[in-house]
């Protein structure tokens, strides 16, 4: 169960590599052009499992970084890069997809990296009964004009009325994840 998150604001590749050495990941978005792990979009080169868009769409596929290289050649890209590094991604699609699954994102795709989220509160999937939760729409939007948010979905386990010890919601002032018990 996730217990703490930590969201990641900027392009800042450093705290984004310690990240993935200290968690094993950061999950991120970027543009894709790609529909699925069999299309074809001029931002992969399906030879080199390499990836980089630079133009003005707005992240919509999200990825985890697992690692980085930064010596990987610019010249692996389709498109023209600054220089050579690129993150090695874990996609979605299944081993179909890049080297069995994996793949590269330049230093230099205009999306890599913006957002980020890193797991770092993580407990064993058995120490809780019964789990409450309502995600209707998964994260959809971040305001950073917020300056106080509340929130209060209401649960009663079933044969009794009293309220749920544990709420879980995020405060964009702090970008964590923070817990209230009652």
């Amino acid at each position: 169960h996730v217990q703490e998150i930590q969201l990641l604001d900027g392009k800042d590749f450093e705290k984004i590599k310690e990240s993935v050495f200290l968690y094993g990941g950061v999950q991120t978005a970027i543009y894709s052009a790609l529909e699925n792990a069999n299309a074809n979009s001029p931002y992969y080169n399906s030879k080199t499992y390499a990836y980089c868009y630079a133009g003005a769409e707005k992240p919509n596929h999200e990825i985890m970084i697992i690692g980085w290289d930064d010596t990987f050649p610019k010249e692996n890209f389709n498109l023209e890069v600054e220089d050579d590094g690129a993150f090695l991604c874990q996609n979605s699609w299944g081993e179909e997809f890049g080297d069995q699954g994996v793949f590269y994102v330049s230093y230099y795709d205009v999306n890599i990296g913006s957002h980020g989220v890193i797991y770092t509160g993580i407990e064993e999937t058995d120490n809780y009964d019964q789990i409450y939760q309502s995600d209707l729409c998964g994260w959809v939007d971040s305001w950073d004009i917020i300056r106080k948010a509340f929130t209060a979905p209401m649960y009663t386990r079933p044969g009794q009325r009293k309220r749920c010890r544990r709420q879980d919601f995020t405060l964009p002032a702090k970008r964590r994840l923070m817990n209230c018990m009652w």
